[in-house]
């Protein structure tokens, strides 16, 4: 929705004409009082008119402004961004670098110089894919503070949003194998079937980029 459809439809809210009522009649109250304690005389029609005039600037248009200027306020805080800590993409986000870490734990214990030295080849990959990570789920979260709360989900949020799931998920599964082919190395069967398992993990780290 467009500023100028927002306006028109703040100004087309039944709110603001009640409330410009409600300031009518309590100035008109006050007057009202006043005359009958005998604190002011009115003795002409052009009197009356005139109060009812004053009624109408003192009472009616301050409270109709009052009550547009009340939906603006609330417009603006439900436009606030959604907190860091409490979206599903800090989630995400969480999730990937609690899996690189796993991969880095790997890498910083392996013993053959082969599979070490592709592991680092492979972490490093990794930690391109983290920054990819980290751009996106920014991106994602800018998308989500902004869109109308009481609306469906934006088109581009829900693509975002699964390929980072996609991501996340390749980031874990890459941490698993990792750690698996850990194992096996360890357990001194580093030969052929280890280098088949590093062809698989490199074949299944996460492929995420920013257009």
């Amino acid at each position: 929705m467009t500023d100028r459809d927002n306006t028109s439809s703040r100004w087309a809210n039944p709110a603001w004409p009640v409330a410009g009522a409600v300031g009518f009649v309590l100035c008109a109250t006050i007057f009202l009082v006043l005359y009958l304690l005998g604190w002011l005389t009115i003795r002409t029609g052009s009197q009356v008119l005139g109060l009812l005039v004053v009624c109408l600037v003192l009472g009616f248009v301050p409270g109709a402004i009052l009550s547009v200027m009340g939906d603006l306020v609330r417009n603006m805080r439900a436009a606030r961004p959604v907190p860091y800590l409490n979206d599903g993409w800090t989630q995400l986000r969480g999730r990937c670098e609690r899996a690189y870490e796993r991969f880095q734990n790997v890498v910083a214990s392996a013993e053959v110089d082969p599979v070490r030295d592709r592991l680092r080849k492979l972490a490093a990959r990794l930690a391109d894919q983290l920054e990819q990570v980290r751009s996106v789920t920014d991106f994602g979260r800018n998308l989500d503070a902004y869109a109308d709360a009481d609306g469906p989900a934006e088109p581009t949020a829900v693509a975002v949003w699964d390929q980072v799931t996609a991501a996340t998920t390749a980031f874990e599964r890459s941490a698993t194998a990792a750690e698996a082919l850990q194992l096996r190395a360890g357990a001194g069967r580093a030969g052929l079937a280890t280098h088949t398992a590093l062809d698989a993990l490199e074949a299944g780290l996460p492929q995420l980029h920013r257009s």
